[in-house]
């Protein structure tokens, strides 16, 4: 007899999460008045920053931030207050983090090429009990955590910066 380890994903028929309630990933990361360009913007002006050496390691320059938030709310014209700035500077912090830390698991995986995290519907259950966010992830991996790791990776090259 074989034992046979099952993986478990959204593409796999034989497990639901639905009654976890985890609605799609845009959910979680957009909302008020961030949207995907204002973020992909707000991220891509922080790199920049940083590369150019006016961003200290771990993200947490304010002059930075008030260049963002002119930039955002003026070249961009995004609707966007300083408490919006602030706040989503700690939220990407955090989506950073958090995809990260799962993917420190052991036996937890993601296909970059489909965008997919793979792990036991064990591992998925206990990792939502340490920490809600990790929802966000169910459905798919993070297509900008090589850029939120050029911002908040301390250990990070950033010639390889992906802008």
């Amino acid at each position: 007899m074989h034992a046979t380890i099952q993986i478990f994903s959204l593409t796999n028929p034989h497990f639901n999460m639905s009654y976890l309630g985890i609605p799609p990933q845009e959910c979680f990361f957009y909302g008020g008045n961030w949207n995907e360009a204002a973020v992909n913007s707000f991220i891509n002006f922080l790199i920049e920053e940083k590369v150019k050496g006016c961003w200290e390691v771990g993200g947490e320059n304010e002059p930075s931030l008030i260049s963002a938030h002119e930039f955002l709310t003026g070249a961009m014209e995004f609707d966007l207050s300083w408490v919006d700035i602030v706040e989503q500077h700690k939220f990407l912090k955090k989506r950073y983090l958090t995809f990260k830390a799962m993917l420190e698991v052991d036996g937890v995986n993601w296909d970059r090429k489909y965008n997919h995290v793979y792990a036991l519907a064990e591992q998925w259950i206990e990792m939502v009990k340490v920490n809600d966010f990790v929802k966000a992830f169910y459905h798919k991996g993070d297509t900008m955590h090589d850029k939120l790791e050029s911002l908040f990776g301390f250990d990070h090259d950033l010639s390889n910066a992906i802008i």
